[in-house]
């Protein structure tokens, strides 16, 4: 899970590089470079879910390892941008093997804790992300320019494919057809599916369109340091990845349905604060708050739909991640898409309004539940 942070972390620290390299003019050209592994992950997620059932666990994360890697060494070797989105693409296709059916086979093993396992099993990408981040600058400071940069990244993917040929992870042979499971078609007509899609599509949105253009945004947008937007975006990973961590606790105290609820209302606040042109240390402490607040919402949506649709198939998991990662896509394009219009401030302050979507449709999705009987425990 950890390694998953490649999808981000290359492209935004070094966009300012790439873009000069490539010659992405635009602003909507670097958001659709930003937004393009995401397209893979979710064209890739739909189906992973089956994939696992056939070809077991192990083959699906080294062809995981395998594609991300080889995607990576496109985007490094590009010399012009169609062939570094293309790189992207694949970089994501390969990624979107791996969360769906990991994720759904956490939440069949520990189904009385689904909540606390979500949480610290996706905290993993941010702590991921720490750690590239720090290696990044690392290599910045030793004068390595972007493409060798992408290459390390390209390495970092390869390991865990061939270590999964190592344990004992469910085969073709041992998966099968999961008995006694509601199908999608069946779980997708039950009351507030719907609505749960749309709202992990703006979680995802959220979570993914201001941390991808992050480092970018404080570079020009306030006027500070490659080295400072990096750093601003390796103090959003840590608030992430222990927002994350302590989420299971602070359910615990104050119930699912409150968090998820205060932690939508807070990203739109830190958003709009944050595009606010107040000054540089205002802006990162706000980014900051930003990656507490959303770092629960995700893992805690993914929690409560196996909590709600107990009996639902791994195919519902792949559905909720792809939906999720076409806001992965939508957030990014959606910041470069307004910023040629309005300009990067307004573009990025533009965004909060799907944190507070996300705010409205629980609350309907909680009304539907009739009052949200669960809410008081963690699962």
């Amino acid at each position: 899970m950890s390694t998953g942070s490649v999808l981000s972390v290359g492209a935004a620290i070094c966009l300012n590089d790439i873009a000069t390299d490539l010659h992405m003019d635009s602003e909507t050209a670097k958001g659709f470079f930003l937004g393009a592994p995401y397209w893979g992950v979710g064209l890739t997620s739909l189906i992973s879910g089956w994939a696992a059932e056939r070809w077991g666990y192990r083959l699906l994360l080294l062809v995981s390892s395998l594609m991300q890697a080889l995607g990576l060494w496109i985007v490094a070797s590009a010399t012009e941008q169609t062939q570094a989105v293309a790189g992207s693409l694949l970089l994501g296709l390969g990624r979107g093997w791996v969360a769906p059916p990991l994720t759904a086979l956490l939440c069949n093993i520990y189904p009385e804790n689904r909540t606390r396992i979500t949480n610290i099993f996706h905290a993993q990408y941010h702590l991921g992300m720490v750690a590239a981040i720090l290696m990044i600058l690392g290599l910045l400071y030793l004068g390595w320019d972007w493409r060798s940069i992408f290459l390390v990244l390209a390495a970092l993917v390869l390991p865990f494919g061939f270590i999964a040929l190592l344990f004992p992870l469910p085969g073709a042979e041992r998966s099968g057809q999961e008995t006694g499971k509601m199908p999608l078609s069946v779980t997708a007509r039950q009351a507030g599916f719907g609505l749960l899609l749309v709202c992990m599509f703006m979680a995802a949105a959220t979570e993914l369109g201001p941390p991808s253009w992050l480092p970018y945004f404080v570079e020009r947008a306030v006027g500070a340091t490659q080295e400072l937007g990096a750093a601003t975006m390796l103090l959003l990973a840590l608030t992430m990845g222990v927002g994350r961590m302590l989420t299971p606790a602070l359910v615990r105290r104050v119930g699912r349905d409150t968090i998820l609820q205060g932690s939508a209302l807070l990203a739109g606040v830190s958003i709009v604060l944050a595009a606010l042109p107040v000054g540089t240390l205002f802006t990162v402490c706000c980014l900051t708050v930003l990656g507490f607040a959303i770092s629960a919402v995700y893992p805690t949506l993914t929690a409560y739909a196996g909590d709600r649709y107990p009996r639902a198939s791994a195919s519902m998991y792949a559905v909720l991640n792809s939906t999720a990662n076409l806001g992965a896509v939508a957030g990014p394009f959606t910041i470069g898409l307004a910023a040629d219009a309005v300009g990067l401030r307004p573009a990025m302050g533009l965004l909060a309004l799907a944190p507070l979507v996300v705010l409205v449709l629980l609350r309907r999705m909680l009304a539907l539940e009739g009052g949200g009987s669960s809410s008081g425990g963690v699962r």
